[in-house]
């Protein structure tokens, strides 16, 4: 070997006669030769030998299978991230009285926002009694707030907590933000199609969240509750949307309560409570001026189609019984508009009338032991 040429150098320019033929013979690609073992020195060595692999590649060949497989490796053995709990995020602020839990929720399905009008407000605040238990479905009232309302300060000012806590029914109570401190009737993404079962089905599916089930307590839902009874609840302008709901809701409503809230759709409310479904029921307050002219031709169309109505013109002369057995009741008040859902415990009588059963544990009260005669009209607050 001459004085100054490598070894390797030297044997690839001069090869041994044994070689010889070897050396004819087409040598596969490098991209097919097989990848050599960790510490295969014979390989590297052989691989530099015939060319295919530059001098110093040699030592990054060997580690090239482990690393490759240590990612592929690392996966496998990887856990799955628990699925994301959307609804509990829904949940924004929780409020406890002694009644129960007030959840404000921040709603994907509620009224608002919605295209074409200005509101953004998608709060809607869910009153759970302290009593209530559920054993598999969730019976509902939903209320509809009207004209220049913030629900927060509704839900005080009309005594909607307390009203549906005394009435002892096993319900929870929802009430959505609507056009915010607005004369504005609308009901937002609610007034479309099969809406409403949205709505419904997210307010579930909240209650049902870990966040809700932690708040509740013993009034927790179980994991598969379903909604049951749906009522409907509106005062002045919450007509428009009701009305939108039994059109097209999407889910079937049992019960509705005006409270001065008859300013249109006559035909809807009289198909609705015409039709020949078993254990409907509308209780309506009015006043005066277009709900009282309103409610006048709703009773015509009513009697005209055979439906029984009961209608009373001087408040408190219909009976308890008249109340619970009615399927149209109408009611003629002295009210101030913007107290008759609470002046004369309005709402906690059409819940006692109602056809949503009693709690256990819920407060006592001796409103079925007088089913009869004259019912006593009582003062709330002013």
């Amino acid at each position: 070997m001459p004085f100054g040429v490598d070894r390797f150098t030297f044997l690839r320019d001069h090869p041994h006669p044994m070689f010889s033929l070897t050396a004819r013979l087409p040598l596969p690609t490098p991209t097919k030769l097989p990848r050599p073992r960790a510490g295969g020195l014979w390989a590297a060595w052989f691989a530099l030998l015939i060319g295919t692999v530059a001098p110093g590649a040699a030592a990054d060949a060997a580690p090239a299978k482990a690393t490759s497989a240590g990612p592929s490796a690392r996966a496998k053995g990887k856990a799955k991230a628990p699925p994301k709990d959307t609804a509990s995020i829904k949940i924004t602020k929780v409020v406890k009285t002694d009644e129960g839990t007030t959840l404000f929720v921040a709603m994907d399905h509620g009224p608002f926002p919605a295209a074409g009008r200005p509101y953004t407000n998608n709060t809607t605040l869910v009153f759970v009694p302290k009593f209530f238990r559920s054993t598999g479905s969730v019976d509902m009232l939903v209320h509809f707030h009207g004209h220049h309302g913030m629900i927060e300060q509704k839900m005080v000012d009309h005594d909607l907590r307390e009203q549906v806590f005394e009435s002892g029914r096993n319900i929870v109570i929802a009430m959505p933000q609507g056009p915010e401190n607005a004369t504005d009737s609308s009901g937002g993404k609610l007034e479309r199609r099969g809406a409403f079962q949205k709505f419904v089905q997210e307010l579930i599916a909240v209650l049902r969240s870990p966040k809700a089930t932690q708040e509740l307590g013993a009034a927790a839902l179980p994991r598969k509750a379903r909604h049951g009874a749906i009522a409907i609840s509106s005062h002045s302008g919450g007509y428009k949307v009701t009305a939108a709901i039994l059109r097209h809701g999407g889910i079937a409503v049992k019960e509705i309560y005006l409270f001065d809230s008859l300013y249109g759709d006559v035909a809807t409310y009289a198909d609705w409570i015409s039709a020949k479904v078993r254990g409907r029921k509308l209780i309506s307050w009015y006043v005066v001026e277009t709900p009282a002219r309103l409610n006048k031709q709703l009773i015509a169309k009513l009697r005209a189609a055979k439906v029984r109505v009961a209608h009373e013109t001087n408040e408190g002369t219909l009976s308890r019984g008249q109340l619970m057995n009615g399927r149209a009741v109408f009611i003629r008040t002295e009210i101030q508009h913007g107290r008759t859902p609470y002046k004369h415990h309005n709402l906690r009588e059409a819940l006692f009338a109602s056809g949503f059963r009693a709690a256990k544990g819920r407060p006592a009260t001796d409103w079925y032991q007088r089913l009869k005669g004259p019912r006593p009209v009582e003062q709330r607050k002013p």
